[in-house]
């Protein structure tokens, strides 16, 4: 927590929670997390890519319990030099998708196309790598995979991939959601997005 700028108030706050065994706000269903990274970003970045700090985009929600919920999506590789089958106004790239709720971090990467011209589409062509860490308990069920390969941009349908699981804690039981989504429209512009959450439920 400290790493991530958390104060020891904060600190103390979300132990004493957890010890009379309350839920964190960052836990709770109605509290999402997500970073996104639009088009235009990634056409400069594949002007003149390497791998910095600038290939990332983080976001962190804090609540007034002092708990926290925090994504990252961060551009590993360009491809620059890869021949593209299907047209020429776009490159292959990889990214890692991280979640983090101060009990469960999960992580995996994903290699994307990403069309950056109107009239084409993006889709993920892998996901791999997944990686889970929950500090309370343990994690069940673990599936990565890609429910959409190709975005329907017509329709406004990105492609999605996610990585889901379940934490076990003596008094609860969560499933967790990693999604990486691509083609979808964020107000007017196009990009990936990355969100996570222990919602449970179904995933559409």
């Amino acid at each position: 927590m400290r790493q991530d700028g958390s104060s020891e108030n904060d600190i103390e706050n979300v132990i004493k929670k957890l010890k009379d065994g309350k839920t964190l706000d960052s836990q709770k269903p109605e509290n999402e997390n997500k970073a996104f990274i639009s088009n235009e970003q990634i056409e400069e970045q594949m002007k003149e890519f390497n791998a910095t700090e600038e290939g990332i985009q983080d976001q962190i929600i804090r609540y007034d319990d002092g708990s926290y919920s925090k994504v990252e999506l961060e551009v590993l590789d360009i491809e620059k030099d890869e021949i593209v089958t299907q047209d020429a106004n776009g490159q292959f790239m990889t990214i890692r998708a991280k979640g983090d709720d101060i009990l469960t971090q999960a992580e995996y990467t994903a290699r994307l196309y990403i069309d950056t011209h109107t009239g084409g589409s993006n889709y993920i062509d892998s996901v791999s790598n997944y990686s889970i860490r929950v500090n309370i308990g343990n994690y069940e069920d673990p599936n990565l995979l890609i429910s959409r390969k190709t975005e329907h941009r017509s329709e406004g349908i990105s492609a999605k991939s996610y990585l889901t699981f379940k934490r076990v804690a003596p008094a609860s039981a969560v499933t967790y959601y990693l999604r990486v989504h691509t083609g979808e429209s964020i107000g007017d512009q196009y990009g990936i997005w990355v969100d996570f959450n222990g919602k449970g439920g179904s995933y559409e």
